[in-house]
């Protein structure tokens, strides 16, 4: 397989997120600390990272000349997301708004045919595919709330994926996990602490969209109980700190969108632990629900 995405994406990231700090700071998209418990860092800092990723991750998948007619329906919905999440950065939208717009993402995937094929109803894989991919934007957003954590737990779940999708053969599962590797690898190293740029709501909702569009695909290629839980373990940390969310949510009587600071990253850095500490911690918590996915995965082919 191909490794010129990856080279791609890994070498325009690099070049295009210290010209992203720069513009993004010009063009007033910027993170500014409000006072608020849900904001911990002390300074305004640059907010495109969904940006960066997009111009990164889409010319390297698409500018390969056997391009699956796939991967132009992933690209559409990934350049959706990132517009929902830009549009969120920079005048904020309703949770109403943002769920049903990324409804709609789902469904649009679903429509072009990028599907699980778990079930035997059309309408109920569907579902199930854009349900996957609604609970991965948001998943990442949740995620999303310390320097380097979300972008360095998702680059391992990208790692995995590419190594499954390497070893069955599987080249547009290949091409999208390895080139967004690449965007991450790239990024990674503006967005750990301290931080000189953030994901952003943009740079969430376009790499919770792909991940959820990984997963669907992993599925397909192992439409198995033991694949669905091998796939949903490579996401496993994203999932659990999702559901722990929400059910901490339900039980303290506030709505499951209002945003807190109990996640378990806050519980580290309560505890004493660095953001750069509690950031490795997470990334070998993800490294341990990725690595068993994997090999699950692995042993059903």
């Amino acid at each position: 397989m191909s490794v010129t995405p990856f080279i791609t994406a890994f070498l325009l990231s690099l070049m295009l997120t210290p010209l992203a700090i720069i513009s993004a700071k010009k063009m007033r998209l910027v993170d500014i600390p409000d006072g608020t418990a849900l904001k911990i860092h002390g300074r305004p800092v640059a907010n495109a990272g969904g940006l960066v990723l997009a111009l990164s991750f889409l010319p390297a998948v698409l500018t390969r000349g056997d391009t699956d007619p796939g991967i132009y329906v992933v690209a559409l919905g990934a350049l959706a997301a990132v517009l929902l999440g830009l549009v969120d950065d920079l005048k904020g939208t309703k949770p109403l708004t943002r769920l049903l717009i990324q409804t709609a993402i789902g469904a649009g995937i679903a429509g072009g045919g990028v599907r699980a094929g778990l079930l035997t109803s059309a309408f109920l894989d569907a579902t199930l595919g854009a349900c996957i991919v609604i609970g991965a934007m948001n998943a990442v957003n949740l995620l999303d709330g310390m320097d380097g954590l979300a972008s360095g737990v998702a680059a391992i779940c990208c790692a995995a994926f590419a190594a499954f999708s390497y070893a069955s053969g599987d080249v547009k599962v290949f091409v999208l996990a390895s080139a967004l590797l690449a965007a991450f690898i790239g990024f990674l190293p503006y967005n750990f602490h301290p931080a000189s740029i953030f994901l952003g709501n943009s740079g969430s909702s376009l790499t919770g969209f792909l991940l959820g569009v990984l997963v669907i695909l992993a599925l397909r290629g192992s439409p198995t109980p033991g694949g669905c839980i091998g796939s949903l373990l490579i996401v496993g940390l994203p999932v659990a700190d999702t559901a722990y969310a929400v059910v901490r949510r339900l039980r303290s009587g506030r709505g499951i969108m209002v945003g807190d600071r109990d996640h378990f990253y806050d519980k580290l850095l309560r505890k004493g632990f660095s953001q750069t500490q509690s950031a490795l911690i997470g990334y070998s918590a993800a490294a341990s629900c990725a690595v068993p996915g994997l090999a699950i995965l692995l042993a059903l082919r």
